[in-house]
């Protein structure tokens, strides 16, 4: 699978399991900053999370398995090799197409949405208050605000002003529309993933909580408040970046209003995520690069292997990535390796009489001089085909070693040969 994909799912994974513990534990509070800076958190902790390097005791080799399988006919002593797209390598590819497919849908519906809010703008007449500017517009659209533009219609303008200016400069003040256009941009990416859309939407929630307790504070009259919003909820569009006075969870803002504060003492479960980020990153982290103490003090040893790479101090001074950005190849490239392969395999006489045939699964290193290293049998058939496909690797000869951001790396390699007797 494709970095990227696999960047994509580490991320969405991280953002569902922090989602999830924000719903079971702090949704329903009344802490309406904590709860909206939780959920910028979960979002720019899972982005980042994928990237994070954690150092590492145990030093392991990535395996690769290389996309051909290698047939040898005893027949005519002779291998034939395939260098096609696996099945694993088609899936993959046709999983990219259809994430770039929605993603560019995701785009140009975001981009359509912003020129719908620049048509509002230059139909409406512009008015300077302080802190924001005022957008009047004609005909009957839901007051929103966006940036540090208010856009209300003249009904509105004439006739509920007060309550509506009050709610939405809260909006600007609070700068809601900043958390809304992270968001959007992280939607973009994470177009497939329903546990974006469900926390913009709790986002908007917040926001509205917000902005409603402020205007209450600021002496709005709460009863004829909350009419107004009942009466505003009703059939207006609305806009991804763009805070609406008519955002319509009627009951939920209500209750909000009217619920009494969560007492302090209770932000303690924001404690609960910290865990949480440990497991994850634990899970989800780059665990391939060593930053330990041991690579300063095998310093000596670095510097001695590259004059002479046969000395077992190698083994112990060698970093090893669990993500390579450029795999191992073979000098002359696939099909360089299959003929060398070919001339240098004997079916065991042995196997040809007994009629034993199979797929013998060798995996070795190729490490930063591209020498091969600890050559083994993972999938065993016969002792005699086994012998043979050790012997074989290991008599390779050195390939270009696997490149992490520029410099030579260990890399792990996983052969599959299958002996054929027809």
């Amino acid at each position: 699978m494709s970095s990227l994909l696999i960047y994509l799912l580490k991320s969405t994974l991280c953002m569902s399991v922090l989602y999830l513990v924000f719903r079971a534990l702090m949704r329903k509070q009344t802490f309406f900053q904590l709860n909206r800076v939780v959920l910028l958190s979960i979002v720019g902790l899972s982005l980042i999370i994928p990237f994070v390097y954690l150092p590492q005791t145990i030093q392991p080799v990535i395996s690769f398995q290389l996309p051909m399988v290698y047939l040898f006919n005893a027949q005519n002593h002779q291998f034939s090799g395939e260098a096609a797209l696996t099945g694993i390598q088609f899936v993959d590819h046709q999983l990219q197409m259809i994430y770039l497919s929605g993603f560019f849908v995701v785009l140009l519906a975001s981009f359509i949405s912003f020129l719908r809010v620049i048509i509002f703008f230059r139909k409406s007449s512009v008015l300077s208050k302080n802190g924001f500017q005022l957008l009047i517009a004609r005909g009957d659209i839901p007051a929103f605000s966006i940036g540090h533009y208010v856009i209300i219609s003249q009904s509105d303008f004439d006739t509920n002003r007060e309550a509506i200016l009050t709610h939405e400069k809260a909006h600007i003040r609070f700068g809601h529309f900043y958390d809304l256009f992270f968001l959007e941009l992280v939607k973009i990416i994470f177009w497939f993933n329903p546990v974006i859309y469900l926390l913009i939407k709790d986002l908007k929630s917040i926001h509205e909580f917000q902005a409603d307790d402020s205007t209450l504070k600021n002496g709005i009259d709460a009863t004829k408040y909350q009419l107004l919003i009942i009466q505003k909820c009703v059939g207006h569009q609305k806009f991804a970046l763009a805070n609406s006075f008519n955002h319509c969870q009627i009951k939920n803002r209500i209750v909000m209003m009217n619920k009494q504060k969560t007492n302090k003492g209770w932000s303690w479960k924001a404690a609960a995520f910290i865990p949480m980020l440990a497991l994850l990153l634990m899970a989800f982290g780059r665990t391939g690069e060593n930053v330990s103490v041991e690579n300063s003090v095998n310093k000596d040893f670095l510097i001695q292997k590259k004059v002479n790479f046969q000395d077992t101090t190698r083994k112990t001074a060698e970093k090893v990535y669990s993500e390579v950005e450029e795999m191992p190849q073979f000098p002359g490239g696939m099909q360089a390796l299959m003929n060398w392969i070919g001339s240098n395999t004997k079916y065991p006489a042995e196997a040809v009489t007994k009629g034993i045939q199979g797929k013998v699964f060798v995996s070795f290193v190729v490490n930063s001089e591209g020498v091969i290293e600890n050559a083994k049998i993972e999938r065993s058939v016969d002792p005699a085909l086994d012998a043979e496909a050790i012997r074989v690797i290991s008599s390779m000869p050195s390939w270009i070693p696997a490149k992490q951001k520029g410099k030579p790396v260990s890399a792990s390699m996983t052969i599959p040969i299958n002996f054929n007797l027809k």
